[in-house]
């Protein structure tokens, strides 16, 4: 079994579930150690929909960084790839810390436990979008 990294899973959890919380058709999440690099790890979380959704795509990116900063670890480099896609959204530097605000109280309030279960269990294995919302549905269930 490939050792899987807490803050990978973490970060990607906090992608999953607040896009889940928010309504955007999650494919699947995957944690991966980094070959060679101990203690590092990369991950990729794929949601299926359009540029429609922009606010909520926004937010799902930020959800991202928001876990990293809520467990202290400020990484910029590492959030490299959600500033992409947030920037790729036409969201300014200033929208940027909104959202990541945004996503920090979705993760501290109403998707905190589904987010620790979800972190849980992508430290075993990786998940699809339906493994996701049938462990938010039994008993981690994501709060309105």
């Amino acid at each position: 079994m490939t050792t899987r990294q807490l803050a990978t899973a973490q970060h990607e959890a906090a992608h999953a579930v607040v896009g889940v919380y928010l309504g955007l058709p999650l494919r699947a999440v995957r944690v991966r150690a980094t070959a060679g690099r101990p203690g590092v790890g990369e991950g990729y979380t794929h949601f299926r929909c359009t540029l429609a959704r922009r606010l909520h795509l926004g937010v799902m990116y930020a959800a991202g960084p928001a876990a990293d900063g809520i467990h202290g670890r400020d990484e910029p480099l590492r959030w490299g790839p959600d500033f992409d896609e947030m920037a790729r959204l036409y969201f300014s530097t200033a929208e940027t810390k909104i959202l990541i605000d945004m996503a920090t109280r979705y993760l501290r309030g109403p998707c905190r436990r589904a987010w620790a279960k979800v972190t849980d269990e992508l430290l075993h294995r990786d998940l699809t979008g339906r493994e996701i919302k049938a462990l938010v549905a039994h008993g981690e269930r994501i709060e309105e």
